[in-house]
């Protein structure tokens, strides 16, 4: 994948009726959402697919940040 000034990779998703997606409505520029991206544990989810869209009924809203972390836990 490669955008403006970054280079980088992307998973390709295909269809599979076990996926479940959530939609987070309503959420603030004080509301947080933490995404589990990756997990070693091939017994649970190893990785999150998530996404975003622009939703035309809150263009006029005050706009949100995002920031990405990413850290290593061993546990």
């Amino acid at each position: 994948m490669t955008e403006d000034d970054f280079v980088g990779e992307s998973w390709v998703v295909r269809h599979n009726p076990a996926h479940q997606w959530f939609y987070k409505h309503g959420m603030t520029p004080r509301d947080v959402l933490l995404i589990k991206c990756f997990d070693s544990d091939e017994t649970v989810a190893r990785r999150a697919l998530h996404s975003a869209f622009e939703d035309a009924r809150y263009r006029d809203c005050e706009s949100r940040q995002s920031i990405e972390v990413r850290c290593l836990v061993l546990h």
